[in-house]
């Protein structure tokens, strides 16, 4: 519920208003998904989430302090302490040298996809995530 309530706030800090209809509103659209397939709804949530904190990487400091005093005093993590929890999940990924799963692999996805030039390791775990799945898939068939 708590990633749900900050998933809405940086919403609205994020996607004009006047974009939001009531079938692309991002909570809406989540919490239906979480009715019919609340894991995917997990998944879903993870990725806004990692969306949204990517959105935000231009932002300056100023700015970032603005909304992270915003948020505390909502009683929501931070904008700062969720880029630190978004990027330690990255750092546990690498040190393991896999990826575990999909809510995983568009967490590096997003990372690798917006880090720039060197992040070879990176695309390394995707490739190989990339490759056992469809592995998996056609194993299925």
């Amino acid at each position: 519920e708590r990633m749900r309530a900050w998933m809405a706030r940086l919403a609205r800090e994020l996607i004009p208003a006047t974009t939001i209809t009531p079938e692309a509103d991002p909570v809406k659209v989540l919490d239906q998904m979480a009715s019919r397939a609340p894991a995917q709804a997990r998944k879903g949530l993870a990725i806004t989430i990692g969306d949204f904190i990517e959105m935000t990487n231009d932002w300056s400091p100023p700015r970032v302090s603005a909304l992270d005093q915003a948020l505390m005093q909502e009683d929501l993590p931070s904008l700062s302490e969720m880029r630190l929890r978004f990027s330690k999940a990255i750092d546990r990924i690498v040190r393991r040298e896999r990826i575990n799963n999909e809510r995983e692999y568009y967490a590096v996805r997003n990372a690798v996809e917006h880090a720039g030039d060197g992040q070879t390791r990176l695309w390394a775990l995707l490739t190989d995530y990339e490759e056992k799945g469809l592995k998996t898939d056609v194993s299925k068939v």
